[in-house]
């Protein structure tokens, strides 16, 4: 009996895991992403970083969760840790724009 409820809490504590995805890393920290009209107020638009991303995942009831954004950072390292989380999340379909500087859709000059 004891052996049996000894599997079953390492099957539930197996399906937590994976239902909880991957733990961020000291290499890639999870980040949220910002508003880009108040990062290109405070930093200046040609200081901002933006991504653009699409893909999806299907949960465990067989529904595809899709993620369409395109955020902005004040750094490029924010963006590359968001965009990498993105991407390991959301692993399907995807269709990615890597990390800019400027606003989307406004060309910056350098």
């Amino acid at each position: 009996m004891r052996k049996a409820i000894a599997l079953a809490a390492a099957a539930a504590g197996v399906a937590f895991l994976a239902l909880a995805g991957p733990a961020a890393s000291a290499e890639h920290p999870r980040v949220k992403p910002g508003n880009c009209h108040a990062l290109a107020s405070k930093l200046g638009a040609s200081n901002v970083w933006y991504a653009r991303f699409s893909g999806f995942f299907v949960d465990i009831n067989d529904v595809h969760q899709w993620a369409r954004v395109s955020p902005c950072f004040s750094s490029q390292t924010a963006c590359v840790n968001w965009l990498y989380w993105e991407m390991t999340d959301y692993p399907r379909d995807q269709d990615v724009q890597r990390c800019r500087k400027g606003i989307a859709g406004v060309p910056m000059l350098d």
